[in-house]
């Protein structure tokens, strides 16, 4: 089965809880931390005033609050259906950063 979001929703996938460099697991069910995840599917993008659209990136790694959107289930596993205005930040590899530098 294939899901297409509409407008300026997002399908996504929560990634698993981080640990820092001192082995501390960051749990994504603490109260107000966002859920870290990546996007797998965009519609065709919010409504700019110029009458342009402007989609989601297919890939990147995006925060989002816990309680926003919708969850479906595709193939037994879950997946939130989000907008593109609930999601917070992008989140930007360090890595990708340093070697970039």
């Amino acid at each position: 089965m294939r899901i297409t979001p509409l407008y300026d929703r997002g399908v996504i996938r929560r990634l698993d809880a981080e640990t820092t460099h001192r082995g501390i697991v960051i749990l994504d069910s603490a109260v107000g931390t966002p859920n870290r995840s990546k996007v797998l599917a965009t519609g065709v993008g919010a409504l700019l005033d110029g009458g342009e659209t402007r989609p989601l990136t297919v890939g990147n790694r995006v925060l989002f609050a816990s309680t926003a959107g919708i969850d479906t289930k595709l193939n037994g596993e879950t997946y939130p259906i989000v907008r593109e205005s609930k999601i917070h930040a992008v989140i930007e590899d360090a890595q990708t950063q340093e070697k970039a530098a």
